[in-house]
Formats: structure tokens, sequence, C-alpha cells
């Protein structure tokens, strides 16, 4: 454990002057680099920093000759990451295998693809570790890089109010990797240097606070009995739940994770649900009365702070907070609405006979055409699980990949197309999905796809009736980028009318921000059931797919 007071070989050298790291991407070095298993490493040590100020060096001289070896190396930290916290994990969780398929089987789907910061105050009042092991499944899953970045600033957060300070550092490492890449998107544009100061000072605070509230509700000082008071209390109040299909879920794992220390948590967790669903406290506040928990007061604390500014974070005043909650609670409904709605989608229509999700074994470019069709009247026909849709674009893209007969063009349009499709429908878009879909279809049906270069998203006009209205925007620059997704606007005029001309805007408002929040192709393969085989093929395509010979 880190004394906070002192500044760590990492911390010191991402907050002093630029080293040239030149030198470590060249002969022998380079390979040292390249095939160093990170985890031989000693967590904090010198040739571990190397390895990371080596991946910011890459970044900021913006390296384009090693952006394959940057994604690499870092999903690799990741991984080491995760490892590292599961290494830390207690055994009252490592050893518990119900907790543990539990976060597994309901807290992963609950909020795969659309997790955020404001999604997370029901997992708060699960004990630390369960919480960490929680965010940690959630990441090795997530392939969404807004979503990503939220859940790496609960990880970072939750390691610094576990005392775990040098991993804290190395998660805030990771999410400022990210957060630059897609900052233009949450806060605007900044960079790596201040986004991991002001992450690490607000990290550092966060140790403090979280023993201040413990300390006010004045709960007992064994740690095991304050989680589970502390748990119990938060849970015990519907005014403290934004979500209560999230607070079900989390109330469910903190009952696994107690039950065998506290006899009186599995009596507690059918109270509550019973609580939740006539919103009659008698019962509960009985509860509370016989175990002394009826004076004990849970103040919710804030910290809001500038990016980038010399102070840190100040606390957040009384009527700051009710406005924020406020704020948060309302979207955090609007949220669990969604998920309700897309655990099953289209719930009143006919089921999905599962056989429909068999496809041809090798799908060719002139055959697309006839799966694209299944797949919109699934979507549009049937009552389905996002799940079996999972299942249809893994076997949608296997048997693509096994075809000789793509263009080029059309394949990297097609791939990044159904990766959009996916993410939107784990967000709740079903909408905008099946409209991309029937534009998907026309493109493939046409000869030759009509783009005065290299594809690398597609615009659809929202406004006009004519549903084929879109364009597909070629890259500006001579590499060949991977096709980035689709964006909707709204014109009165058609496409071809109004965006001509309009290079500059198209390439800084559409396409710059869909390569931002391009989605992980590593986690999406791994999310639709391909094998490490397949995972292979897929990279092999993708790179064949850049190359400009």
């Amino acid at each position: 454990m880190n004394n906070i007071d002192e500044q760590s070989e990492l911390v010191g050298r991402v907050g002093g002057k630029v080293m040239d790291m030149s030198d470590r991407l060249e002969g022998k070095e380079k390979k040292r680099f390249l095939y160093r298993k990170i985890n031989e490493m000693p967590l904090g040590g010198p040739e571990f920093v190397d390895d990371l100020i080596t991946l910011r060096y890459i970044s900021r001289n913006r390296m384009s000759d090693q952006e394959e070896t940057l994604q690499r190396k870092l999903a690799e930290h990741e991984r080491n990451l995760l490892r590292l916290i599961r290494e830390n994990l207690d055994e009252r969780i490592t050893y518990n295998k119900r907790l543990m398929d539990s976060i597994q089987d309901t807290l992963v789907p609950y909020y795969h693809g659309r997790f955020s910061i404001e999604l997370s105050r029901e997992i708060s009042f699960l004990p630390l570790g369960v919480r960490l092991l929680a965010y940690s499944q959630l990441l090795e899953r997530e392939a969404h890089l807004v979503a990503k970045y939220h859940i790496l600033n609960r990880i970072s957060m939750t390691l610094y109010k576990s005392g775990e300070e040098q991993l804290g550092e190395y998660s805030v490492f990771l999410q400022c990797m990210l957060g630059e890449k897609i900052s233009p998107l949450l806060f605007g544009k900044k960079s790596f240097e201040e986004l991991y100061s002001y992450q690490i000072k607000a990290n550092q605070e966060i140790r403090v606070l979280r023993e201040d509230i413990l300390e006010a509700a004045e709960l007992s000082p064994e740690i095991a009995g304050r989680e589970f008071w502390y748990g119990f209390k938060g849970f015990s109040d519907l005014k403290n739940i934004n979500d209560i299909g999230a607070a079900k879920i989390c109330l469910r794992l903190f009952t696994l994770y107690f039950e065998k220390n506290f006899a009186i948590a599995e009596n507690l967790e059918t109270q509550l649900l019973n609580y939740y669903r006539t919103e009659n406290s008698n019962v509960i506040e009985t509860l509370l009365e016989d175990e002394g928990l009826d004076e004990v007061t849970i103040i919710s604390r804030y910290k809001e702070g500038r990016i980038g500014a010399v102070e840190g974070p100040a606390e957040l005043d009384e009527s700051s907070v009710q406005r924020y909650e406020e704020n948060v609670r309302r979207r955090a409904g609007i949220q669990a609405t969604l998920y309700q709605e897309r655990m099953q989608i289209n719930s009143r229509k006919k089921r999905l006979d599962e056989s429909r999700l068999m496809l041809p074994e090798v799908i060719s470019s002139s055959g697309v055409s006839s799966s694209l069709q299944v797949m919109t009247d699934m979507m549009t026909k049937n009552s389905y699980t996002l799940d079996q849709i999972d299942t249809f674009i893994g076997n949608f893209l296997k048997g693509a990949l096994k075809s000789e007969e793509w263009e080029p063009a059309k394949l990297n349009i097609f791939l990044g197309t159904m990766k959009e499709v996916r993410s939107m429908l784990w967000m709740g878009n079903e909408k905008d999905a099946v409209k991309i879909l029937h534009v998907l279809k026309e493109i493939m049906e046409k000869p030759e796809v009509k783009c005065s270069g290299w594809p690398v998203c597609l615009v659809i006009n929202d406004t006009m009736k004519c549903a084929s209205d879109y364009m597909l925007v070629p890259d500006v620059k001579s590499d060949r980028n991977l096709f980035s997704g689709a964006a909707f606007i709204s014109m009165p005029k058609p496409l071809r009318i109004a965006l001509k001309g309009q290079t500059r805007m198209i390439e800084q408002n559409i396409v710059l921000p869909l390569r931002m929040m391009a989605s992980d192709w590593d986690k999406i393969a791994e999310n639709i059931g391909m094998s490490d085989k397949e995972m292979k093929s897929l990279n092999t395509v993708l790179r064949k797919l850049q190359q400009n010979a």
C-alpha cells in the first residue's frame, strides 16, 4: 500500500518532463518492449513504468507506424490490470462461485454497452471487493469505448477506496490513455497529462472522503460489519435508489457475499424485495430499529472540479448535491426503462424461432443480401433477445469471413456497419439499427460501391422520406482506415446537394467522432461467440483491409 503523500515513479514521470523513448522502439530494446511479458515486471517498477511511458510516447507523437503495437500493448495492460485485481480479491469472493456466476449472469448483461458513472449508485452499496469484481467483469466484456472509460473510472476510484493506490495509478493511466482519445465527446479536447493529473488528485481525496462518510454514519470499526450495515442502510430507503432493477440485482449479490457471516442477510433480502414491490416501509423500519440503525444517516458527498485547473476538486454544497442527484435519478430511470424493454425486444410479437439464427456456412457478397433481409425481418416481426442478436451476428460474420469473393471496399463497409448495428442494439436504439440495415442491404445489392474513394463511414439523411438518401464518405487521407460506422443527420435537401464541398466539416463533425467511438473489435468478436482461431482470422482480414497495396 502506498502512502498517498509519497509520489510514485509513475506519477512523477507522467507529471515531469516528457521523455524521449525512441530508443525503446529500436533494435534489441524494441524486441524487449514488444515481447517481454508484462506480468513478469514488478508493478510500479522502473521497467514497468518504462513500458507505460513508451506507450504514452507513441500516442503523444502520433506514430501511425506504431499504432497496432500501441493498441495491442494497451490491451495486454488491461488484461494485466484485471489479473492483478482478481489476485487481490479475498477468499470470500474468489471461493464464492454463486456470487461470481451471479455477477456474470445478471449484473454484466444489465449494464453491458451502456454503463456510465451515473448508473453506479446501486453498485456503491456493495462491499469494495464485490464492486471491483463487478467492474472487472464489466470491463472484460465491454467493447463500447465511452462505457469502457466510465468503467475504468469506477475501477480506479474503487482501488483508491480499497487502499490500493499503486493499482489505482495503473488503472488511471489506462483510463486517461483512453480518455484523451474520446475527450472531445465527453468534456472537450484534453491531453493525457491534464486528465491524469486531475484523476490522481480526485482519487487521492476519495479515500479520505469514504472514511468521512463511514464515520459520519457512526458504523462499527470492523470492515465487514461496516460494509454490511452501510449496504443494508443504503438498500433500505427507496430515496437512495435510482434504478429498482439494478437494486434487485445488487441486493442479491450483497446477500450472496454476506449470508455466511450474517444470519440476518437472507431475511433482509426478502423484506427489502417486498418493500420495493409494495413501497410499504413498516417492516424495514422495524428491522432498522432492532439493529440500532434507525438513527444512522448516509450523507451523499460529491466533489466537482475542472480538468486542467491548478486547484483540486471542491466539495458540492447541499443544494448542488440535491440538483445533481435529481438529474442522476431522472437519467437512471430512463436507462432502467430502456433495459427492461431490450431484454425481450418487441415482447408482444411472436417469439423468434432459434432455427433462424443459423446461416449459411459461407456468405459471399452476392449472397449477403438475403441474410440481411432475414435479420431485418427478425428485428421487425419477432420478439428477440440481445443474446440471440449476438449469436446471429456472430454466425453472419463467420460466414462472410470464410468467403474469398468479397471486394475489399464492400467487406470494409459490411464489417464496420454490422459492428455499429450491434452497438446500437445493446444501447437500446433498435429503430436506427433497422434503418441502417435497410441502407446496407441496398449498398450490398449494387454491383459497385459508389464512393469517390476508400469508404470510411455512412451518412444517412434522417429528414428525407426516401430511405435511400445516404452517402458513403471517403477517407480524406491516403491511409485506408477501417469503416467507422454510420451517422444520422437532418438535411432538407438530398445529401449529395447539402454536403457538396463540405469535406472538412464532414471529417471533423462526422468521421472523427465516429472513429473516436469505434468499438473494440476483439471485445466484439468475443461477445458474438468467435473462437480464438476465428478472432485471428478476423484480425488478419482487418489488417489486409487497411493495407494500401
